[in-house]
């Protein structure tokens, strides 16, 4: 497969095209109604980070002005504690007051808007809405307007993240190639989407954008994060198998690597809600894998962002090391104990039959694409400043 990132690069010197013929279900906002600034924080599984953007051209493109990462703990984590906003979100607040401040940017010339994803999803309704209203609280009392204050579906930030990509690849222009789909790998969700598939599914979002009408297929598996994952591993009985012999866990985990094993285990994981994808769609399409635990995993190996598929071998020869020896060889990190197993999972997740079953070779992972990080928060900024 010719790698999209790289076939793409020019794509720097182009607009980021804002969509403007892109809606879901509502009517395309006035522009002279909104400002020129949003603010959209990401309150991940894991963290939040809050990235600033501004519209230019009357809406029809967007710039990224700067991203901003919080100390504190995931919003989700705050679950009965009524100030769950000030703890998670305040800190992110007080780093763009100065930050707009040094650029001569007003707090009336933005809204900010709070969309969480897998972490919130795992938390019962009444504790997600509390915790959201309470960070509502929190944006306003910092003196900025609150937008949209919500726990999003993971078919939304599929589709979010599949409108940012294909935008920065400029393949939703005439001439600029078949839509690439995603596979985005989080720590407690993962989201594959793609265009293509029947618009009179359940489930499947249809996008129009300069007359061409998409239908994408976005499927959210909440607990096939890796984070997730791991916990249904840990908590069976061959959670050993995907460590190191000499590693030893908090939870008494002593390693005692066996791929096959490991690979069984993980397969009886993503059994079931990874098959439940149509086969005959995906069978040869181009996607590009998002998300820091694929990155990271093939960075930590020194594989090339096009050898994903190359995982399970990789993981099976080397992770016979005993843990002294790995450690030295591929960097004692906090990262380094999972190497092995979140190598195993994502490659089972991915191209194994119990999977995806994807074929090898059709998936480039991606930290950056033209230059710019892909964030499901710039499709969703553009969704909301054109009505969706």
């Amino acid at each position: 497969m010719q790698d999209p990132v790289a076939a793409d690069q020019d794509f720097t010197l182009r607009p980021f095209v804002a969509l403007l013929g892109l809606f879901l279900s509502a009517g395309l906002a006035s522009a002279a109604d909104q400002t020129a600034y949003v603010g959209m924080i990401d309150a991940g599984s894991s963290a939040s980070r809050l990235y600033l953007y501004k519209f230019v051209d009357d809406g029809r493109a967007i710039e990224d002005v700067l991203e901003l990462g919080s100390p504190a703990a995931a919003l989700s984590a705050f679950a009965g504690d009524a100030d769950a906003g000030d703890k998670a979100i305040a800190p992110l607040l007080a780093a763009l007051d100065q930050a707009l401040a040094q650029r001569g940017i007003g707090k009336q010339d933005l809204d900010i808007h709070l969309m969480a994803t897998g972490g919130m999803r795992l938390l019962a309704p009444a504790a997600a809405r509390a915790i959201e209203s309470s960070a509502r609280q929190t944006i306003a009392a910092g003196g900025y307007r609150a937008g949209r204050v919500e726990t999003i579906s993971g078919e939304r930030e599929g589709l979010y993240g599949w409108l940012d990509v294909n935008v920065l690849l400029g393949r939703l222009v005439p001439g600029g190639g078949a839509p690439v789909g995603i596979v985005e790998i989080g720590g407690a969700s993962m989201q594959i989407a793609y265009a293509g598939a029947p618009a009179s599914d359940p489930g499947v979002l249809t996008a129009t954008f300069r007359g061409t009408t998409f239908s994408v297929r976005s499927v959210s598996l909440l607990g096939l994060g890796t984070e997730q994952a791991r916990k249904t591993l840990l908590a069976g009985t061959q959670a050993a198998s995907c460590y190191p012999v000499g590693l030893t866990g908090e939870t008494g985990l002593r390693g005692a690597f066996d791929a096959a094993r490991c690979i069984a285990a993980f397969a009886g994981i993503v059994a079931g809600p990874a098959r439940a994808l149509p086969q005959d769609e995906i069978r040869g399409l181009s996607f590009i894998g998002l998300g820091r635990p694929l990155t990271g995993v093939l960075s930590d190996w020194r594989l090339r962002p096009e050898e994903p598929a190359a995982l399970r071998d990789t993981a099976s020869r080397n992770c016979t090391q005993p843990w002294t020896t790995f450690a030295d060889a591929f960097g004692n990190t906090p990262f380094t104990p999972h190497l092995c197993a979140n190598s195993l999972y994502l490659s089972t997740l991915l191209f194994d039959a119990a999977g995806f079953g994807l074929d090898a070779g059709t998936v480039v992972a991606a930290d950056r694409i033209a230059g710019r990080r892909p964030s499901w928060t710039r499709g969703a900024a553009l969704m909301l400043r054109n009505g969706g």
